[in-house]
């Protein structure tokens, strides 16, 4: 059994010993570089997302980022709602312009800066990417990264919905789930107007109940139909 342990990194200012002001959910230190999820695109699974806890004391959501490996064809909208427990609730909060990747032969960390969104702290929120706006013009279909399916991050885990060109559907149907966790990160502060902290500390910690250490699992799949089955 081989054992991997997830990196939360937190991020202080030094002001005479101040409170966090800043805090980066990460689970990349626990993705192996290779296994992922697919297929996501045009005509595939058009919507693919992490559910996140929105740490407490630190309820503005500065950016977030997914491992991807898609072709230039592909073109989607990075989008951030609340979520009431099996899909997404409300308004949406946060869209980031059109965007698309460089190189369909790696994965590259996408990320989208929300320029601060206030959110309710500990509230449950949905962070995902979609091609369900770009569909015109666009084809083709990719892979994300993700963590093996094992849970390693306990604030929240991966979600899909098969909504094709219909963003009603975000709202109004449930999405479905599976076990474990995107490659991703996010990154949450106070509202002070924190930019670019001077020190980084790496650490695995309990600060939100995350899980800190992870078990290897065969590497599931999300076919066309996206029922998600064993490989």
């Amino acid at each position: 059994m081989r054992l991997k342990s997830i990196a939360v990194r937190t991020v202080c200012l030094l002001l005479g010993g101040g409170p966090l002001s800043a805090v980066t959910i990460d689970t990349l230190a626990s993705w192996d570089g290779s296994s992922f999820i697919s297929s996501f695109g045009i005509p595939n699974t058009q919507t693919y997302g992490q559910t996140v806890t929105v740490p407490l004391g630190l309820p503005v959501l500065q950016s977030f980022s997914f491992e991807l490996k898609l072709p230039a064809t592909l073109a989607f909208r990075g989008e951030v709602y609340a979520w009431d427990g099996t899909k997404a609730a409300g308004p949406d909060l946060f869209e980031s312009g059109v965007t698309s990747t460089s190189d369909s032969s790696v994965f590259q960390l996408i990320t989208f800066n929300t320029g601060g969104i206030p959110l309710v702290p500990e509230g449950v929120y949905v962070l995902f990417a979609s091609t369900s706006k770009e569909n015109s013009g666009h084809s083709g279909g990719g892979i994300w990264g993700v963590t093996q399916f094992d849970d390693t991050y306990a604030g929240g885990t991966t979600v899909y919905i098969n909504n094709g060109s219909d963003t009603t559907k975000w709202t109004s149907k449930d999405w479905a789930t599976l076990p474990g966790d995107l490659a991703f990160q996010a990154t949450f502060a106070s509202g002070s107007g924190v930019t670019e902290p001077p020190t980084t500390l790496l650490f695995a910690s309990a600060l939100t109940g995350f899980a800190i250490v992870t078990r290897r699992r065969r590497l599931c799949r999300i076919t066309r139909s996206c029922s998600p089955k064993q490989r």
